[in-house]
């Protein structure tokens, strides 16, 4: 019955989107790349290729010119995407897997992730788009937090939450979800009914659940990090303080004694055999880097035996900070960082390096142009760029331990960045708006008749 509503909710959607332009097409592409429907349905529902649909009908709109103002602007966030495309082509062409295979599957859905990125930019180039944008994100995530936080919630904190194969690990889960909830606070900070903010509000608490069901240590310090965050952003300190305590306090009652021990395990990773895994990972990915300097060994290179196995000589003699040799077995890179050294070299790294600082710099300047203008009518615009400036640095942080480089919300706030600082200087090239629900000025009062003379 679920599998058959979806599908009929799914074609009604789209000729909506047919009728509605190529900003529909978005926002339903990125809905779907995000909720991941063929992991969850079964018999025709799972069959369906819903991203793949979503994304022709889009390009296909915008060939007929169905995007109601796109431009496409060759700013450095495009051409970094654009770059980072071009140089993945390449790296995997001369990848040194004996079976590249996985690789070019990796690649065919990064290729999509980043196409995805400059749609966005050439058309959400408004408010309304953008906010579209940031509910059907909130939608495809929040789907799976809000169902795996009950699922924690019911069991009484034995729910474990597992991934899928296209939401990735644990560990992606608990990123995702981190990387929605400065959005999610936006979304709830500048609401204006009630109903709504509560919404908002209640998806938001049920994060911190989600991320705490998924076990991910990594996923926990972001969850620490956001806190910190929060307390020093916020303007009533004590309020944001005892707003932290009383989430700390929550989440203690839920966890159990093994979830405990996982966590303090951050403490003694030099002892924790699965971090050592991720070292011995590191010097790998940076041994064939080393070989291959400029395209690296393919996308998840190292993830093969023929690959891992003759570098595990090298990659032993490197002493850091006194850890053993890596292991046999092969291992994922478990880091952003490594992960792109390894699979598109040192010059890959640098575009994907440089891509992120242009995401960064774009929520400095937003941030700035707004407080300087003292425009009323941009002060969403600023709260938005300060809430996906957090989630990129949340993003830049937790995945320095995890394998998390090639996933769409990534490359969505760098192309929402983009779209808003384009916003912000049109907007500020333009007289400001005059407020229609102002209260009309008085009429001037009539001046007294003179007085008669004589």
């Amino acid at each position: 019955m679920r599998d058959l509503a979806f599908v009929v909710a799914w074609v009604v959607l789209l000729p909506l989107a047919v009728r509605g332009g190529a900003q529909l097409g978005v926002v339903l592409w990125t809905w779907t790349s995000l909720l991941a429907p063929n992991e969850v349905l079964y018999g025709i529902g799972s069959e369906l290729p819903y991203a793949k649909i979503a994304a022709v009908l889009t390009l296909g709109l915008m060939l007929a010119g169905r995007g109601g103002g796109m431009k496409l602007r060759w700013d450095a966030s495009v051409l970094l995407m654009i770059a980072l495309a071009v140089w993945g082509l390449a790296a995997q062409s001369m990848g040194i897997a004996a079976d590249p295979a996985a690789g070019w599957d990796l690649y065919e859905k990064y290729l999509k992730i980043l196409l995805l990125g400059v749609v966005v930019t050439v058309v959400m180039r408004d408010r309304l788009r953008l906010h579209a944008l940031l509910l059907a994100i909130c939608l495809g995530i929040g789907f799976s937090s809000l169902g795996e936080g009950a699922k924690f919630l019911l069991s009484g904190g034995a729910h474990k939450v597992q991934g899928t194969l296209s939401t990735g690990d644990n560990n992606q889960i608990g990123l995702d979800v981190l990387l929605i909830m400065p959005i999610l606070y936006y979304l709830h900070a500048t609401a204006r009914r009630r109903p709504a903010r509560i919404i908002w509000l209640s998806a938001l608490g049920m994060c911190p659940v989600c991320v705490i069901a998924t076990a991910s240590r990594a996923a926990f310090v972001g969850l620490a990090l956001l806190g910190v965050v929060y307390v020093l952003r916020t303007r009533r300190k004590v309020v944001g303080l005892l707003t932290v305590a009383l989430v700390a306090f929550a989440g203690s009652q839920l966890v159990s004694d093994a979830w405990v021990n996982r966590m303090n395990t951050i403490q003694s990773a030099e002892d924790d055999d699965s971090f050592l895994g991720r070292v011995g990972a590191w010097k790998i990915s940076t041994v064939v880097a080393l070989h291959h300097p400029l395209t690296g060994g393919g996308f998840h290179a190292i993830q093969n035996g023929d690959v891992w196995t003759p570098t595990l000589g090298e990659a032993s003699q490197m002493d850091w900070f006194g850890t053993p040799p890596p292991p046999l077995a092969v291992h994922a890179a478990h880091s952003i960082y490594f992960e792109v050294l390894g699979d598109l070299g040192f010059v890959g790294l640098a575009l994907f390096l440089a891509l992120f600082r242009v995401a960064w710099r774009n929520a400095v300047k937003v941030r700035a142009m707004v407080r300087r203008s003292q425009r009323p009518d941009l002060v969403w615009a600023g709260q938005l760029a300060g809430a996906l400036q957090v989630s990129v640095l949340v993003f830049l942080v937790v995945g320095a331990s995890l394998s998390a480089a090639y996933y769409d919300l990534d490359y969505l706030l760098v192309a929402m960045l983009a779209v808003l600082r384009d916003l912000v200087e049109r907007a500020l090239r333009e007289p400001p708006p005059v407020r229609t629900d102002a209260p009309e000025p008085a009429p001037p009062r009539r001046a007294a008749a003179p007085l008669p003379v004589g």
